[in-house]
């Protein structure tokens, strides 16, 4: 049965996307304590909000990431099917809570990896995906800056997923060093900022 706190939460965060606004706090000082709790609005205001499921979010992948988040695994957020825009593409400036660019790496599967009851390996995961795609995420967040809900407001707000960006697909990437991939910001053809992988990312 779902709390009425995790119910009230969600329809704060839906109505939050449907005027446009960002709220820094949940009704009647609702708590999130635990990834589970978090985990619980997510998927309430996926279920109430519907569209098609275009693909997941995936972040705090690494314990520093976590630690900095205040969580302690990594988070999912789901992207609607709407959300996905194919490179070249045009963002409407107003329709932005938060106007965000970040340079990301999408991997699109061939196939499910269904539930088996243990962790998937690395080798089982680099042999469902198909393609790799070079991505641009504009992150959405019904949260204000200065909300009081630390990392578990984060993940309750869907990881802060909001639209996304795919380039050309890549199906020979396993050719590619993924940890050594730059990227280059241009605003009107002019840089203005170069991304670099940390020194500690595997390769």
């Amino acid at each position: 049965m779902i709390s009425p706190g995790i119910v009230e939460a969600a329809i704060c965060l839906i109505r939050a996307a449907e005027e446009g606004r960002r709220v820094r706090d949940f009704p009647a000082g609702f708590r999130l304590v635990d990834m589970a709790m978090a985990e619980a609005v997510a998927d309430l205001v996926a279920a109430r909000q519907g569209g098609v499921l275009g693909g997941w979010k995936l972040g705090g992948t690494n314990p520093v990431a976590q630690e900095r988040a205040g969580i302690e695994r990594p988070f999912r957020g789901r992207v609607r099917a709407s959300m996905i825009y194919e490179s070249p593409a045009e963002v409407p400036w107003p329709d932005l809570l938060r106007a965000v660019v970040e340079p990301e790496i999408a991997f699109r599967l061939g196939g499910d990896l269904p539930p088996c009851g243990r962790d998937y390996g690395i080798d089982s995961v680099r042999q469902a995906v198909e393609a790799v795609l070079p991505a641009i995420e504009i992150p959405e967040s019904r949260l204000s800056d200065d909300h009081v809900m630390g990392g578990l407001g984060m993940v309750a707000d869907q990881g802060f997923a909001g639209r996304l960006v795919l380039g050309r697909a890549c199906r020979d990437w396993r050719r590619l060093d993924l940890g050594a991939l730059r990227a280059t910001l241009a605003i009107n053809g002019r840089p203005v900022e170069e991304f670099y992988p940390p020194p500690s990312t595997p390769k």
